[in-house]
């Protein structure tokens, strides 16, 4: 019985594990899509901090999505990069920020999207402006590979801008999308299957221990 129940709780456990590989992402901002051209990388490590704002519908955020490339040296290790959200944008890093995305390990010769996720749901007030910013973690024993986040004057978002420093660069926009993660409803279903299969297994042991 000890047995039957193990294996219980490991399907229980694969089951938990794949949930989160079968999210989606439900978008509420973006200043583009994949098909947006782009032209400007810009370095991210000029002394000047590199934010884009946005204007959320949503009253929460789980994720952001960026382009960035990274370019090194054969003696360069990966970009480690996070992303902080701020409320208030004063060009350099005071205060606290809202949040702090995970850390992201980025190889040099990238040169695509990478998702950044928080930890948790931040919550957020609609139609108030909120300010996205890149860092890079540096290293001061490792040459450091050269960040670039992507960006283009043609993308024409509405509800914010890029911003150098302090100062705003209006018709400018960093490639950037935000929004939410929603469980596919596959998900649902097999963590019902999941706790009814440890249900069954308890029962099975339950019943084993009477008949002994």
């Amino acid at each position: 019985m000890r047995t039957r129940l193990f294996l219980v709780l490991l399907m229980v456990t694969i089951v938990t594990r794949n949930a989160r590989s079968q999210d989606y992402f439900l978008i509420d901002q973006q200043s583009g899509d994949e098909s947006s051209r782009l032209e400007i990388g810009r370095l991210l490590d000029m002394g000047l901090p590199q934010a884009q704002s946005f204007t959320p519908a949503f009253a929460s955020i789980d994720f952001v999505r960026l382009k960035l490339t990274v370019l090194g040296g054969d003696l360069s290790p990966p970009a480690s990069v996070d992303v902080c959200l701020w409320s208030v944008w004063s060009g350099r890093p005071d205060g606290r920020p809202l949040a702090v995305s995970e850390l992201e390990e980025i190889p040099k010769g990238w040169h695509r999207y990478v998702v950044f996720r928080f930890q948790n749901s931040v919550p957020l007030t609609p139609e108030t402006t909120y300010f996205i910013e890149v860092r890079q973690r540096s290293d001061l024993y490792s040459p450091q590979p050269a960040l670039y986040w992507h960006g283009d004057f043609r993308l024409q978002y509405p509800r914010g801008m890029a911003w150098n420093g302090s100062t705003p660069v209006p018709g400018l926009d960093f490639w950037f999308q935000e929004g939410i993660v929603v469980p596919e409803p596959t998900t649902a279903a097999l963590l019902l299957v999941g706790l009814g299969t440890l249900g069954a297994g308890r029962w099975f042991w339950h019943k084993g221990r009477r008949g002994a």
